[in-house]
């Protein structure tokens, strides 16, 4: 019984050290904000005939689909691996103690819009919004300080 708890404690540690810092985190997929700033842009970016968003669209490698292919991901799974993509890529540039954090994903097409709801507003903001690939690849990034 020792040695199995032993194995178990071991494996939880390996994993966890796998996984970034995301040990003490049960729930990522955040909760939009009211009137979400990243749900307007993810359609605006996915679905205008707007020059300057069709122009973005094209910067960032984001097919134009139609709205019911822009959709709020809830999968904890898939929200967890864009929270701990998003965070390697903030601590190899920011900080290398930036914490794993809930995000709010939209999937535009095959790409993903992921948000850690930082403050967009007020004195000093600094917030990004990151463009990744279906396989997690950082396409691109936009935001204030970003």
């Amino acid at each position: 019984m020792f040695a199995r708890l032993i194995c178990i404690m071991s494996f939880t540690a390996i994993g966890s050290g796998l996984q970034g810092q995301a040990a003490d985190t049960t729930h990522w997929c955040a909760t939009p904000r009211p009137q979400d700033p990243l749900l307007r842009e993810a359609v605006q970016l996915g679905t205008s005939n707007d020059s300057a968003w069709a122009s973005k669209r094209d910067l960032d490698g984001i097919a134009r689909v139609s709205r019911d292919q822009i959709v709020e991901v809830r999968d904890e799974a898939t929200c967890k691996r864009a929270a701990v993509a998003y965070a390697d890529h903030l601590r190899r540039y920011v900080s290398k103690d930036w914490k794993d954090a809930p995000v709010l994903v939209v999937r535009i097409g095959e790409m993903y819009l992921v948000d850690d709801l930082r403050a967009r507003e007020g004195p000093d903001v600094y917030w990004e919004v990151m463009v990744f690939t279906k396989d997690w690849r950082r396409k691109a990034s936009y935001g204030e300080g970003a």
